[in-house]
């Protein structure tokens, strides 16, 4: 699934060594994930270090904190500092982080009259250091489409995540997924911000 690879992706991307029994590589970040949905991606970045916002939906936000909360604690982490919360895309974003370190959007590009919506909410929470790491299973309604247009005429770059990098993950949850060809994973930043490097 798109958010099980952005998961991997995010484990092989920022672990690093342990540093007094917890990863260092997103310590003191904070990340907002739009579309939550189970919270699978956002529980890595947390793991990581991370000081996650979990969004989705009002229907959707008391099934989230079911899956969030009880995670956190086995997972050995306290539930301050992250945070789970309605979002409607488009609406306004103040209750959110602005200018997070990292965004991340999992398998939500599904209904095209909704990306205007999204890259709305996008656009309003990005400051100029934040990267956007998108994952989809490609679809053919044009939405990924749409969204990728809408995001370069607002001066975002994207880059796709190499195949071979994520094939040559070595991380826990890598070696048990596989990335498809019904799949991909991209990263999105200012113009000016370089993200991945060789």
């Amino acid at each position: 699934s798109p958010g099980l690879l952005m998961a991997a992706f995010l484990e092989l991307r920022y672990y690093n060594s342990p540093q007094n029994g917890t990863p260092i590589g997103l310590a003191g970040r904070t990340v907002v994930e739009l579309g939550s949905g189970c919270g699978v991606t956002g529980l890595v970045a947390a793991l990581l270090g991370a000081s996650v916002t979990f969004t989705d939906l009002e229907c959707v936000v008391p099934h989230l904190q079911c899956n969030v909360w009880p995670n956190l604690r086995r997972l050995g982490l306290p539930e301050d500092p992250h945070r789970v919360l309605a979002h409607e895309w488009g609406s306004d974003v103040c209750n959110l982080p602005g200018s997070p370190d990292l965004l991340l959007l999992a398998d939500v590009f599904y209904d095209p009259p909704a990306m205007p919506a999204l890259f709305s909410s996008v656009a309003a929470l990005c400051g100029p250091q934040t990267v956007t790491y998108v994952a989809q299973q490609y679809r053919n309604n044009g939405a990924l489409t749409d969204f990728f247009r809408s995001a370069r005429a607002h001066g975002f770059r994207i880059q796709a995540v190499k195949e071979e990098l994520l094939h040559t993950c070595n991380t826990r949850l890598a070696t048990h997924i596989q990335q498809s060809d019904e799949e991909g994973l991209w990263v999105l930043t200012q113009a000016d911000t370089p993200e991945l490097r060789d």
